[in-house]
């Protein structure tokens, strides 16, 4: 058995996860709390997983004890509690109709003194109104519609996950599970030692345990896969020291959790295999938000209420200015020169936005830019959407606000790659946001965004792949601007690049990518335009990069080149799939 880790590169774990998600040998299995999870996703979201279901084949298993323990919530008719928040508005309308008549009645002239309501009380008492009967009309809206969006949900969870239910004999597995469960409890062995309080189902994380054991084992199953809403404390830990991004260190939020290294030897010792992991569902929703963005945006919408007070103390963002104002300043620390009026001035520290000082804010954006510094959806959400509404932004053009400006477009692209839901909103439709906003600063934000698609937080160029993702969406904001030039900045600092392959950003080149596979279907070495490019196209250890039917569609997201100009040589009919070149590096789980 390994020692726990005590670091973790996030950034590394999250790739290799995700290439074991799409593993033709990796088995997936889900926790009871998934099926939940879907009571609190809307139509469209729930479809992305479905779809994501479907990907997986034959691969994705729902192991019998999960059905036992969701059908206990349909026979007791419970299922209602996965909505609990739902019931909180017709609650909400009762309570305000009963306080409604009593405050129209009792606040007079006196109360209203300096307000907006001050010789208005008319204008107060249709305000309550208003609101009572808009709560009234949504609370028997839900509530009419509530039963059967539940019977909706199940028929779904029903065709969707009966085909890929287990065939497993729980109740073989019952009777000696008892002794077994008090033996690992008071050896605190995962999992399930924690659930010795329950008066219900306290063996029941221990039966899936079993189940996934016994069928990784009859079926010669090298890897596998739980997905789970839970992050319990006996059967995840988080390592110490987190990085992410080029060594920064993680935010509190962007931590992750991995499988105890008790719980990975067993299935190596039980089944043979090689590879066990646990993502919980925030996990599985940052790796796949860019390919199934309905996903991320409806969970994180779902998921606000449950994060919103942590330790009593509320995390989400109340307090953005919808407002853009700042103090005059100077920097002269620039290294564009002053010479070329196509080019705005940027501070150094916007080029290096990791050395930005948020400490002493004087840009226009600088309180957003420290929302989303927060790395976390709950604090970066709002902040996004305060920002959609700000039409217009009124403030001098000066280099602190343009780098202000610039700093913001940068992490905006960061969080949106982070998979903040209102981020990816704003990045696939920002030229209906800004566009009131002065050309400078349209040309700025647009600067920022794709700067941090290619230069990283010290503002070198990204030795692999680009944060582009959403570059399709990118290219097409910036040309529904009609700005003259939008790609003369990011150009310019591109042409310095020496050190490895990089594209030109809105021209019609042709970039012609040469593939050499081997017998083995192992990706040896990468060629674009007669140039060797191999040392850009490596990740650990058998790795995905595509299909072949994708591959101009991975080709754009990993290098920023529309598909119409690239042209793919090297790949053979019987390559069934192509890996990134190997860089050998110990698995993180």
């Amino acid at each position: 058995m390994k020692f726990p880790r005590k670091t973790l590169d996030i950034t590394q774990y999250l790739q290799q996860v995700k290439s074991l998600l799409s593993d033709d040998e990796c088995a997936i299995f889900i926790d009871t709390n998934v099926i939940s999870q879907l009571y609190r996703l809307n139509d469209a979201a729930r479809q992305d997983f479905y779809n994501w279901i479907e990907q997986c084949g034959n691969r994705f298993h729902v192991p019998i004890w999960v059905i036992h323990e969701y059908s206990n919530k349909v026979y007791s008719q419970k299922t209602k509690e996965y909505l609990s928040e739902l019931d909180r508005i017709k609650k909400q309308a009762t309570e305000f109709n009963s306080i409604s008549d009593f405050v129209k009645g009792y606040v007079g002239d006196s109360l209203l003194q300096g307000s907006m309501y001050e010789g208005k009380i008319d204008d107060l008492k249709r305000d309550v109104d208003n609101i009572k009967n808009l709560l009234n009309k949504i609370g028997r809206t839900i509530n009419q519609n509530l039963e059967e969006h539940q019977r909706k949900v199940h028929d779904e969870i029903e065709l969707k996950l009966s085909p890929k239910s287990l065939t497993s004999n729980i109740y073989s597995l019952i009777p000696d599970l008892d002794v077994a469960y008090r033996q690992r409890y008071e050896n605190q062995i995962p999992p399930g030692y924690k659930d010795a309080s329950k008066e219900d189902n306290r063996i029941g994380d221990l039966i899936i345990w079993k189940e996934i054991l016994e069928y990784c084992k009859t079926n010669s199953v090298n890897k596998a896969i739980l997905l789970s809403r839970d992050s319990k404390q006996d059967i995840v830990y988080s390592p110490e020291t987190q990085t992410i991004e080029d060594g920064r260190k993680a935010g509190e939020s962007e931590r992750i959790k991995i499988a105890k290294e008790s719980l990975v030897y067993e299935y190596i010792s039980i089944t043979g295999g090689t590879n066990f992991c646990i993502i919980d569902f925030k996990t599985f929703v940052r790796i796949f938000a860019s390919e199934y963005r309905e996903l991320a945006k409806s969970f994180q919408l779902a998921t606000a209420e449950e994060v919103q007070d942590v330790d009593g103390i509320s995390i989400i963002a109340t307090d953005i200015p919808r407002t853009s104002s700042c103090e005059q300043g100077d920097n002269s620390d620039t290294e564009i020169s002053e010479g070329d009026p196509e080019l705005p001035l940027y501070s150094g520290t916007a080029l290096r936005d990791g050395q930005y000082d948020l400490d002493n804010p004087q840009g226009c954006m600088d309180s957003y830019i420290e929302q989303l510094k927060s790395y976390n959806w709950y604090i970066q959400n709002p902040a996004i959407n305060n920002l959609m509404e700000l039409n217009e932004v009124g403030v001098p053009d000066t280099e602190v606000n343009r780098s202000s400006v610039f700093v913001l477009g940068r992490n905006i692209l960061q969080s949106a790659e982070g998979s903040s839901a209102s981020a990816i909103s704003f990045i696939e439709n920002f030229s209906s946001y800004i566009k009131k906003w002065e050309l400078y600063f349209k040309k700025a934000l647009i600067d920022g965004i794709l700067f941090e698609m290619f230069f990283n937080h010290n503002g070198e160029i990204r030795p692999l792949g680009f944060k582009s993702t959403f570059y399709e969406e990118i290219i097409e904001n910036i040309n529904n601007l009609r700005i003259d030039n939008p790609f003369s900045f990011i150009n310019k600092y591109l042409s310095k690049v020496k050190s490895r392959f990089v594209p030109r950003v809105g021209t019609n080149e042709i970039y012609i990518f040469k593939f050499t596979i081997d017998s083995n279907g192992n990706t040896k070495s990468l060629v674009c335009n007669g140039s060797d490019i191999s040392e850009t196209f490596t990740q650990g250890l058998g790795q995905r990069f595509s299909f072949p039917t994708q591959v101009d569609d991975a080709l754009m997201n990993y290098y920023a080149i529309f598909k119409n100009q690239i042209k793919v040589e090297g790949i053979s009919s019987d390559v069934t799939t192509i890996n990134f070149i190997d860089d050998p590096t110990e698995l993180p789980f």
